[in-house]
């Protein structure tokens, strides 16, 4: 097996391991009724890349919840969109 293949295989185990425990994190995190966060840290000048967040827990007030609705009410027009949805 070439260099090549191996390193492509070691990128697809590594992003399936953290779909899979996003996803897992996302299915306990509906079930106990807590905050899920997804946020992307921008590529800075010294990495080559940027980072992934994910975070949850009781993070989230309502205060904090209105005033990020109303910011991605504001970058709307750039494609910023909330999805909203009764959850029993």
């Amino acid at each position: 097996m070439s260099r090549v293949q191996q390193t492509k295989e070691k990128a697809k185990k590594k992003k399936s391991y953290f779909i899979d425990t996003m996803s897992e994190m996302l299915t306990i995190s509906l079930r106990q009724r807590k905050d899920f966060i997804i946020t992307f840290e921008p590529v800075d000048n010294g990495k080559p890349n940027c980072q992934i967040h994910v975070m949850t827990g009781r993070l989230i007030n309502p205060c904090m919840l209105n005033t990020l609705k109303h910011r991605v009410s504001l970058y709307s027009d750039e494609g910023a969109k909330v999805m909203t949805r009764r959850w029993f």
